[in-house]
């Protein structure tokens, strides 16, 4: 979803790193963000799961 709404509002053609269009092809870019993003929510996950206390049965 995060994916989703990033690429509605910008287009792949329309981004910059240090001033200069990547050589790569947008579905590249899609791949790559994709992953970016899926990466923060798995660290986000996993620190949410460390600092949770503990469940004793």
């Amino acid at each position: 979803m995060a994916e989703g709404l990033l690429f509605t509002i910008i287009h792949p053609q329309d981004l910059l790193f240090f001033g200069h269009h990547p050589e790569i092809s947008d579905e590249s870019i899609y791949t790559i963000v994709f992953f970016t993003i899926w990466i923060f929510c798995a660290a986000s996950s996993a620190l949410t799961a460390y600092i949770l206390p503990a469940i004793e049965a």
